[in-house]
C-alpha cells in the first residue's frame, strides 16, 4: 500500500454513495484532524472517485486543506470497488462496544482534562445503556435545556433576554482555557470553532459552576454562517441568548456576542439584547478582503443603528469606518506574531 497526495479539488465524490455526513459529524471530523492530523487516508479508485473517506474529505475541506492522503485503489475492478465501497460503510455498524470500557477510558480522559467531544462520544451520552430502547425513553426537552431554565424571552421569535451589563475595560481569555488557566480575573469569550464549546449548552449546569469562577463571559458564539438553513442560525441565535440569559441568572457578568450571516438575518440576529448594552462583535477573518470588510461594515452599521450599544468590544483587528466607542481586543494568535 503506498500513500499518495492528491488534491482535494481533483477528488470526486461517490454521487450514489449510500451514507449520509449530516453537519454535527463533520464538526467531529475536523476536531480529530486538528487534533490528532489527518490519519486515516482517503481511498480512491482509477478516476479519483471516492470510494471510502467522503466525511474525511469534506471535513478537511472545512478546515482550509489543500491536500489529503489517498490510497490508489486501481488494481480493483468496478465491482470489487463497488462491494468494498458498501462494506467500508457497513462494516462499523457489526461491531460491538464494551461501554464498560469506555465509560472508564472517558473519565480517565476527564480527570486529565481532555477534551472529551474530540473522542467523538457526547458529553452525557449514557454510556450503560448502549441501546436504543432506552435512549428512546430519554425525553427530547433534555437536549433542548427546556426543562433546565425558563428565561424571558422578547421578539418575534421569542429570544432570551441578556441584560444590559456595564464595564469600564475588559480582558478576555478563550473558554478552551477554562479549565486549566489561573486568569480567573478575565471574561471568557467564545470566538472559537463551535466543537471547542458545545459543552457549554449539552452541559449547561457543569459549565455554568466552570463560568461562575470568572469575571464574566460573553455570550457563546454558535455559527450562523451564509450557507447555513435560516432555521439553524435562528437556532443558534437562541442558544447564544439562552446561554448568556442562564449565566446571568447565576450572577456571571454577560456581554452579548453579536453575529449575523446577511441581511436575511437582520430579523432575528439582533433580538434578545436591550438597547445601550455592551456588545461583542468579532474581525477575525474578516480582514482579508476589502469586500468582506464592506460587507461586514453595512451590518455593524445596521446593529449599531438598531442597538444603540453603549461600548462594543472587537474582537480581532479595528478597521476603518467602524463606529462607536470601542474597545479592541487583539486575537490571541497575534501574540506570537509580535503584533502590538
Amino acid at each position: 500500500m503506498q500513500i499518495v497526495y492528491k488534491k482535494i479539488a481533483d477528488l470526486k465524490m461517490y454521487e450514489k454513495n449510500n451514507k449520509k455526513h449530516p453537519e454535527k459529524q463533520l464538526i467531529k471530523i475536523a476536531a480529530s484532524i486538528k487534533e490528532y492530523g489527518f490519519k486515516n487516508p482517503i481511498l480512491i479508485d482509477k478516476n479519483n472517485v471516492i470510494i471510502a473517506g467522503h466525511g474525511r474529505t469534506l471535513a478537511a475541506e472545512r478546515i482550509g486543506m489543500q491536500e489529503v492522503p489517498c490510497v490508489d485503489c486501481s488494481d480493483l475492478n468496478a465491482k470489487q470497488v463497488k462491494a468494498l465501497r458498501i462494506m467500508d460503510n457497513k462494516s462499523a455498524d457489526l461491531a460491538e462496544w464494551d461501554f464498560d470500557n469506555i465509560k472508564a477510558e472517558l473519565e480517565e480522559l476527564k480527570l486529565e482534562e481532555f477534551d472529551i467531544d474530540l473522542t467523538g462520544f457526547e458529553i452525557e451520552l449514557n454510556l450503560e445503556s448502549g441501546n436504543k430502547e432506552n435512549d428512546e425513553k430519554q425525553d427530547p426537552r433534555d437536549y433542548m435545556n427546556l426543562d433546565k431554565f425558563y428565561p424571558k424571552t422578547v421578539g418575534k421569535y421569542g429570544m432570551p433576554l441578556i441584560r444590559k451589563c456595564d464595564i469600564d475595560d475588559i480582558d478576555l481569555i478563550g473558554f478552551n482555557y477554562a479549565r486549566t488557566t489561573n486568569e480567573k480575573q478575565k471574561f471568557l469569550h467564545f470566538f472559537l470553532d463551535d466543537y471547542q464549546f458545545y459543552r457549554v449548552w449539552n452541559e449547561l449546569k457543569r459549565n455554568g459552576e466552570i463560568i461562575k469562577e470568572f469575571a464574566g463571559a460573553l455570550s457563546p458564539d454558535f455559527s450562523i454562517y451564509l450557507d447555513y438553513p435560516i432555521s439553524l442560525q435562528i437556532y443558534n441565535t437562541y442558544r447564544n441568548r439562552y446561554c448568556g440569559a442562564y449565566w446571568q441568572s447565576l450572577g456571571i457578568k454577560v456581554i452579548p456576542t453579536i453575529g449575523w450571516s446577511d441581511e436575511n438575518s437582520f430579523d432575528f440576529c439582533f433580538e434578545g439584547v436591550e438597547k445601550g448594552s455592551v456588545v461583542a462583535v468579532g474581525t477575525v477573518g474578516v480582514m482579508n478582503s476589502e469586500n468582506a470588510k464592506k460587507l461586514f461594515l453595512r451590518r455593524y452599521n445596521e446593529m449599531m443603528k438598531r442597538l444603540e450599544p453603549k461600548k462594543v468590544i472587537v474582537y480581532g483587528n479595528k478597521f476603518e469606518g467602524l463606529s462607536g466607542d470601542i474597545i479592541e481586543i487583539k486575537p490571541f494568535h497575534d501574540k506570537f506574531r509580535g503584533d502590538k
